[in-house]
C-alpha cells in the first residue's frame, strides 16, 4: 500500500463532525470535491480507517476513466457506508484541503495529529529538503571523483615524462635519456587500471634499458678518446 502520509490505525474512530444528513450536506459541495480530491490518496486513507474494502477500491479505480467520475463514485461509496465513513472522508478533506473544509463546516480547520496524518504540503517540503541534500551529496561525490581523476592523470603524465638530452662530446652520444619524475602526491593517487599500469611499467623499463645503453656508449667513447690521446702523445715524443 502506498504511503500517503497517514499512520494506519485499525481501531481508530474517525472524528465526529456532527452532520445529521451527510447526503444533503455533501450534495452542496460535490462539484468542488470531485475536482480536487486525489482518489488514490483518499482510498488509502479510507481503507486504513476500515470504511472501504478491496472490492470498493477496484470498483472505483477501474470502473471509470476520468478522475472526476472516480471521485464521484468514491463519495457515493462513502455515503453508502454511513456516518463513520463520512467522518473519515471529512477528516481527509480537513487535513488536505483546510480552506474548503472551513467553508463546509463553518469553523477553522484542525491541525492534524502527526501520529495520525501528515499533510501533503509538509511531506512535500520534507521530500524537497531530502532531495536537495541528496543532490548536494551527489555533486560533492562527483567533485571528489573529478579531482581524484585529474590528480591521477597528472601523476601519470609525470611518470611518463621524458626529456631529450644531447651530449656535446660526440655526435653518436645524441640520444634520449629517460628521466622519471615521481611527485610527492603519487602515493595519494587512486588505483590505476591494471592494463595502463602494465603499459606504464613497460615504458619505464624501456627507458631504463635505453639509458643503460647510452651509458655504455659513453664509456666506449671515453675509452676511444683516451686511446686517441695516448697515441697522439706517443707520436709527438717520437
Amino acid at each position: 500500500m502506498a504511503d500517503y502520509g497517514h499512520r494506519i490505525r485499525t481501531e481508530r474512530q474517525p472524528y465526529d463532525y456532527g452532520i445529521d444528513n451527510p447526503d444533503d450536506f455533501m450534495l452542496n459541495y460535490r462539484y468542488t470535491l470531485v475536482n480536487v480530491i486525489e482518489v488514490d490518496q483518499a482510498i488509502v486513507w479510507l481503507m486504513s480507517n476500515k470504511v472501504l474494502d478491496k472490492t470498493d477500491k477496484e470498483k472505483i479505480l477501474f470502473g471509470y476513466k476520468t478522475s472526476v467520475l472516480k471521485a464521484g463514485d468514491l463519495i457515493d461509496a462513502v455515503l453508502r457506508r454511513g456516518p463513520r465513513a463520512f467522518n473519515a472522508l471529512m477528516e481527509l478533506i480537513e487535513y488536505e484541503y483546510p480552506q474548503i473544509c472551513e467553508k463546509m463546516i463553518g469553523r477553522p480547520s484542525r491541525e492534524p495529529d502527526p501520529d495520525v496524518y501528515i499533510p501533503t504540503e509538509k511531506r512535500s517540503k520534507h521530500v524537497s529538503q531530502s532531495f536537495k541534500s541528496g543532490i548536494e551529496l551527489i555533486l560533492k561525490a562527483l567533485d571528489d571523483t573529478k579531482a581524484a581523476r585529474n590528480q591521477a592523470q597528472r601523476s601519470m603524465k609525470e611518470l611518463q615524462t621524458c626529456y631529450v638530452t644531447f651530449n656535446p662530446t660526440h655526435a653518436k652520444s645524441q640520444t634520449i635519456y629517460g628521466r622519471i619524475e615521481v611527485g610527492r602526491e603519487i602515493g595519494k593517487m587512486p588505483a590505476l587500471d591494471q592494463r595502463k599500469l602494465r603499459e606504464l611499467v613497460r615504458q619505464i623499463q624501456h627507458v631504463q634499458k635505453e639509458r643503460a645503453e647510452v651509458v655504455k656508449q659513453q664509456e666506449i667513447l671515453r675509452q676511444e678518446r683516451d686511446q686517441y690521446r695516448e697515441k697522439g702523445q706517443e707520436t709527438e715524443e717520437r
